[in-house]
């Protein structure tokens, strides 16, 4: 669990300093995690379980087996998408429920909501 609000990663012999609430999504790619902010992206050598860990009690969901996303950048999703930040990245079927416990659906029933996710 991150105790702050920031991380260090490696890159070269410099270690640059990202700020959580920056990070709009993380990608897996095999036993590395590309993290993804605005303007530039970093590769680490740490897997995405790992990350997901470290990002527990922040506000990002797990909704694929290769994605994590932070919420506050999430614009829209539906059964098999999520948007955010004009990327439009999978949903996992197994990971929809837990998309839909973490985010405030309104003006839509409790079982419609469910099936939505």
């Amino acid at each position: 669990m991150c105790s702050s609000n920031f991380f260090f990663v490696r890159e070269g012999r410099r270690f640059i300093k990202i700020e959580i609430a920056s990070i709009l999504y993380i990608e897996s790619q095999k036993n590395y995690s590309r993290i993804f902010l605005s303007a530039r992206s970093f590769m680490i050598s740490v897997p995405l379980k790992e990350m997901e860990t470290l990002l527990a009690g922040a506000d990002f969901c797990r909704i694929h087996r290769s994605y994590i996303v932070n919420l506050a950048y999430l614009s829209s999703f539906d059964n098999s998408k999520a948007t955010l930040a004009g990327k439009t990245l999978s949903i996992g079927e197994s990971y929809r429920k837990s998309l839909a416990a973490k985010v405030t659906i309104v003006g839509a029933p409790k079982k419609a909501a469910l099936n939505v996710c």
